[in-house]
């Protein structure tokens, strides 16, 4: 069991050395491990879509009222939709970071929520 701590992107996919070149890690730490901001190395990494064989199953999901395609502001006003886990498309253009907590549903089903 793992706790997933980031998900990293690559347009265009890193240049390992190896194929298929990565598009996305997942940044995880071992079930009872704290993270530690001091250390540079801790936890693993993982590709979704690699060839090693892993079973994803989801125990504990923070975000649990939000549903594919809603459209959220984050705590800074930023404007995104969430299409998965880990899947967020900011509306600014900008390609980088993820949502700043918490989180406000501004749309569902493209109608707007009161």
């Amino acid at each position: 069991m793992v706790h997933v701590q980031a998900v990293h992107r690559f347009d265009p996919p890193l240049v390992t050395g190896m194929l298929p070149r990565p598009a996305s890690y997942l940044e995880v730490l071992q079930q009872g491990e704290t993270h530690d901001p001091s250390l540079e190395d801790q936890g693993y990494t993982i590709d979704p879509a690699g060839g090693e064989p892993i079973r994803i199953e989801l125990f504990f999901r923070p975000y649990a009222f939000l549903e594919l395609g809603d459209e959220v502001a984050d705590q800074k006003g930023r404007a995104w939709r969430f299409d998965a886990a880990w899947d967020w498309h900011p509306f600014d253009g900008e390609q980088s970071g993820t949502p700043t907590w918490p989180l406000q549903l501004l749309t569902r089903h493209r109608e707007p929520t009161p």
